[in-house]
């Protein structure tokens, strides 16, 4: 319990600065966008043996310069951007999950979790 307190408390600090750093930028789907990124790495780890919450993290770093790049270009606008993420990412990971027969992880685990199961590895990534 002091670990999920712990790490309750460092999200309850961090969450509202960047979220309002996102909405001031008009990046408001950035979060939901990475959420779906980091679905599709957590695929990617189950299937591939490396650790899910790892292989979400780097997935999501290298989607955030990609959607960075993307953005700034001026090319596309940043809605369009995000939005080609998060669908994306999304069908990879529905892909993904349904390539490997015979997954015997339980998804929704990593994709909702339990606050009180926090390791302490995971509070150190926090």
């Amino acid at each position: 319990m002091i670990r999920a307190f712990i790490v309750g408390m460092a999200i309850a600090l961090m969450a509202p600065m960047i979220g309002t750093f996102l909405v001031m930028r008009k990046l408001s789907l950035f979060a939901d966008s990475l959420a779906h990124v980091a679905f599709a790495g957590v695929a990617i780890g189950v299937i591939t043996g490396i650790y899910p919450v790892l292989s979400a993290i780097i997935t999501c770093i290298v989607a955030s310069i990609l959607i960075e790049k993307l953005r700034t270009s001026g090319k596309i606008y940043s809605d369009a951007v995000l939005s080609l993420f998060l669908s994306g990412s999304l069908a990879i990971a529905l892909v993904l999950i349904s390539l490997a027969h015979g997954l015997n992880v339980n998804l929704l685990n990593y994709l909702f979790g339990s606050v009180t199961a926090v390791e302490q590895s995971d509070l150190y990534i926090i």
